[in-house]
């Protein structure tokens, strides 16, 4: 049940926000503002924190002996090293990161549903609807990862295939819902097709957040048996770290470009990504356990 209300009320949200921006004159500036805060609360609390258990996560799943320490450290290796790449082939990293997440968010979203194939069409998709609708705000972040304005051309290009593929494939996971009666997997649709009148950076909050990250800890806590709080405290040491080593990240590549929203976006993107790439995997090792069952 409240796997079906939850993406139900994200959907709500997301009307409210097209409604009020749409019909309310002068309301945009404040809608952004409240929707943003709600978000960054959402990341604060789950969305960053639900990662922040993969060394908890590992200790659930295993029963070899290779100790909490040396998988800390492995893990921060592994973050330094997608980092280091991403610096060195930004076009190459950036890729990599889009195509494991779209891995990620389907693999996460299909096991929650109990669905078993297709979960990466459907990650690919997700994202697409959120970026699609906005490639012009999204290449200007890109821009600031090392991205030359070549390759933002050469996509730029495919923008009106990749809508109406985006476009298509909406409607054929729509079918798939409605005949599989999946009713939060239509919700999250819902939700998806108002991306093209929220800003790139609250519609992808809106998914990852209220989708993503909530559905994964509600996972972690049936998995582990453990409540929010308990899994808070856990997370907590592990979150500020994650924290500190993205405050750090975005104070080194904006170089005092602090007050530019697209290179602190850009450098926020990048931390996240490298940060998220070993939880992507901790993560799939966990899901593939539970869908295994």
């Amino acid at each position: 049940m409240k796997e079906t209300v939850r993406p139900l009320l994200v959907f709500a949200v997301a009307a409210l926000y097209v409604v009020m921006t749409s019909f309310v004159p002068h309301s945009t500036a404040a809608a952004d503002a409240i929707l943003g805060m709600l978000l960054l609360a959402g990341l604060a609390v789950i969305g960053i924190p639900h990662g922040a258990l993969d060394v908890w996560t590992y200790q659930h799943r295993t029963k070899n002996g290779f100790s909490s320490l040396g998988y800390i450290v492995g893990y921060l290796i592994a973050i330094g090293l997608v980092f280091a790449f991403w610096m060195v082939f930004p076009v190459a990293g950036l890729t990599l990161f889009l195509v494991l997440s779209a891995w990620h968010f389907g693999q996460a979203d299909f096991v929650l549903w109990g669905l078993h194939k297709g979960g990466w069409a459907w990650g690919t998709l997700a994202l697409s609807l959120i970026l699609v609708w906005h490639m012009e705000e999204a290449l200007e972040i890109v821009s600031h990862m090392g991205v030359e304005p070549g390759t933002q051309n050469l996509i730029s290009s495919f923008i009106p295939a990749l809508q109406w593929t985006a476009i298509t494939g909406w409607f054929i996971a729509a079918a798939r819902a409605i005949y599989l009666r999946k009713a939060p997997w239509l919700w999250t649709l819902g939700m998806l097709a108002f991306t093209p009148w929220i800003p790139l950076l609250l519609a992808f909050g809106m998914y990852f957040v209220g989708q993503h990250s909530f559905a994964g800890w509600s996972h972690l806590q049936h998995e582990m048996n453990l409540r929010s709080m308990e899994l808070w405290r856990k997370a907590f040491p592990f979150t500020v770290g994650a924290w500190l080593l993205i405050a750090g990240g975005i104070w080194f590549l904006t170089s005092g470009k602090s007050s530019d929203l697209h290179a602190t976006s850009g450098a926020f993107f990048m931390l996240l990504g490298s940060i998220s790439i070993p939880h992507i995997f901790e993560s799939h090792w966990l899901l593939r356990n539970d869908a295994g069952r």
